[in-house]
């Protein structure tokens, strides 16, 4: 089902007449199809593998960027979806002001309980208007177009663009940033996979390879950095995500490749070891097919003799699933939150 808010925006893309610009998050990736006959006119920015991936595949002139602005065209008008980054929010925002033509327009929408009229009046502001956000049903949409004139201040991005230590793991920082789930903290899940993982491996064996599956900003790859692994490697479907895992593993001196994909669908190669903590949190689908995708993959990139370990909240039903997938399976920790699987052929 479309998006209603996204609906709202395909009305004045249809009508523009000169390059388009439309910043994409996960609501985006059904709108693909409804994108794809405006290509001619229409670029899409995105810091998600499989929407820029599927995007190029029907056409679409697609920006793989941490939300930074194109430098190679001049944009006459800006569609944003609100996304659930404030910080990301108020980045877009800003950037449509300092970059769009001289009779560009920025387009918004969004639900209310999303904080649409609230960046709405914001962004009215920056940009020297007064008019404020139309209501169509449950959602809201803003057009602003450019005013040569003198205009408000920049919003308040908590200095989106830039990585920052957000702890300390082994007296060692960790960066991380907003538009990374949980990007300030350590998941609780990811912890226990890590206790479990260190109570059945031991410290002095040497492991060949290791894939970090979902690896976010690198905590589980980094609660790992003492173990003796000849080749490591990360991916995330989130350019944001790999951005922080290349800084941590820097930092903390880690032979890391970061690899942009989708569940691991760029990378041809086999790993002993797999780690996993999937994204079964909202804004995310959780239901059969994810859980799925995440095991097929573990099972294509499993060595002949390695073991993919997965945490899950305690309601994914990953065990039956796994049974059709893996020969052997074992539940190594269990809670009321979380669940530890050890998967192998």
């Amino acid at each position: 089902m479309l998006d209603p808010a996204i609906a709202l925006l395909l009305q004045p893309l249809a009508a523009a007449t000169g390059p388009c610009l439309w910043v994409a998050d996960e609501n985006s990736l059904s709108a693909l199809p409804h994108l794809a006959p405006f290509a001619q006119k229409l670029s899409l920015l995105s810091n998600r593998w499989d929407i820029v991936d599927a995007a190029r595949t029907l056409g679409i002139h697609s920006y793989f960027s941490d939300a930074h602005w194109p430098e190679d065209t001049v944009f006459e008008q800006c569609f944003f979806r609100i996304a659930k980054e404030k910080p990301l929010v108020h980045h877009i925002i800003n950037q449509a002001h300092q970059h769009l033509a001289p009779n560009g327009t920025l387009w918004l929408a969004g639900f209310k309980n999303e904080g649409t009229k609230t960046y709405s009046d914001k962004a009215a502001k920056l940009f020297g208007h007064t008019q404020k956000a139309q209501k169509h049903g449950e959602v809201y949409l803003c057009a602003l177009p450019q005013n040569p004139k003198p205009a408000g201040e920049l919003l308040d991005t908590q200095d989106y663009p830039a990585l920052r230590p957000v702890y300390l793991l082994d007296d060692q920082p960790v960066y991380s940033k907003p538009g990374v789930y949980g990007w300030d903290k350590i998941d609780a899940g990811s912890q226990m996979l890590v206790h479990e993982l260190r109570h059945q491996l031991p410290l002095d064996k040497t492991i060949a390879s290791c894939l970090d599956l979902g690896c976010g900003y690198g905590f589980l790859s980094l609660a790992l950095a003492d173990y003796t692994i000849t080749r490591r490697v990360a991916t995330d479907n989130n350019l944001t995500a790999l951005l922080a895992m290349e800084q941590n593993s820097e930092t903390w001196g880690l032979d890391l490749e970061a690899i942009p994909s989708n569940c691991a669908d760029t990378i041809n190669e086999q790993f002993e070891l797999i780690i996993c903590n999937p994204p079964f949190h909202k804004g995310f689908d959780t239901q059969n097919d994810l859980t799925e995708l995440f095991l097929r993959s573990a099972k294509t990139h499993l060595a002949p003799k390695g073991a993919a370990w997965f945490v899950v909240n305690d309601f994914i039903p990953i065990e039956q699933k796994a049974k059709r997938l893996f020969k052997h399976g074992q539940l190594l920790g269990h809670n009321r939150q979380f669940k530890v699987l050890k998967c192998w052929q």
